[in-house]
């Protein structure tokens, strides 16, 4: 993945087969299903999100934005994402991670890590 200096633009390239570019799904031309040339990525019910941190595991992608959302997408089965769904389907496009049930809403998300089938959030009180 690669983000514009300003975190407007986040471009995604490379192997797609579990929704890992975030570029939603699309027939292609490589059998592989890749995307050789970077592709921008789309925030859906956003016209721009600022974006501050972007991460990737090895099947899945999460990214911070400006207003403190955090989304993720790709590979659903081992809920690397964090959308814990009943029958683990892969996340196609950037979805905003509902933090709620885990996370005090007070806190803010300072950085991020993905690797493997696993995301790491690092969070503090936003008055720190």
């Amino acid at each position: 993945m690669a983000l514009s200096r300003d975190g407007s633009k986040l471009y995604s390239f490379g192997k797609d087969d579990k929704g890992q570019l975030g570029i939603g799904q699309r027939d292609r031309q490589c059998p592989k299903r890749c995307e050789t040339v970077p592709q921008l990525v789309r925030f859906p019910g956003q016209e721009t999100v600022i974006l501050t941190d972007i991460a990737c595991g090895d099947n899945h992608a999460v990214a911070i934005s400006h207003g403190n959302n955090v989304y993720t997408w790709g590979f659903g089965e081992v809920d690397a994402t964090g959308h814990q769904t009943a029958d683990e389907v892969d996340i196609w496009a950037p979805t905003i991670l509902n933090l709620q049930p885990h996370v005090q809403q007070d806190l803010s998300t300072l950085c991020i890590a993905g690797g493997g089938s696993r995301t790491l959030l690092v969070v503090a009180n936003r008055d720190a």
